[in-house]
């Protein structure tokens, strides 16, 4: 019965190694005659299981690429006097890529809520370079450099 409870309380990896252990005691108890403390951790050791459940299918949805509500619009954008920039960029499906391109620059993509973006633009000479991430057209975040070789760098989630 104490198994199942402070599986309960402990976090979902921790949960995921108490459960099962709770669930042994608490048929051993079963099996002993302990009919009401075997009960409650039965009960309780259930409630864990459920809760690892609905935890797992909550991590698993929100990892990796695109998702089934991917009903969001991402815009990487580059704008300002330099000539090009090497990019790094989390791509659709989770992914980092690296590419140069020519100054502007746009790329866009479907996501899904929750999902981590990233741009990283370093100048490849001199002028002002501008890294912008919009999400539904609403800026996320914006970074600039007017250094020679100079990074701007933007981040964020899809809200």
């Amino acid at each position: 019965m104490a198994l199942g409870g402070v599986s309960l309380l402990l976090p979902f990896f921790a949960a995921v190694f108490i459960v099962p252990a709770a669930l042994v005691c608490s048929l051993i108890a079963l099996k002993n005659g302990s009919r009401g403390l075997g009960v409650v951790g039965l009960i309780l050791s259930c409630i864990g299981a459920i809760g690892i459940l609905s935890t797992s299918s909550s991590l698993s949805s929100g990892l990796g690429g695109t998702s089934s509500s991917a009903s969001h619009r991402v815009t990487y954008q580059l704008v300002g006097t330099a000539s090009s920039a090497s990019v790094t960029i989390e791509n659709e499906s989770g992914g980092t890529e690296q590419h140069v391109v020519s100054v502007p620059w746009v790329k866009e993509f479907k996501a899904g809520e929750g999902r981590f973006v990233y741009l990283s633009a370093q100048n490849k000479g001199y002028g002002r370079l501008e890294a912008t991430i919009y999400v539904d057209g609403q800026t996320i975040q914006s970074a600039e450099t007017t250094e020679q070789y100079g990074i701007a760098t933007a981040s964020g989630t899809v809200h």
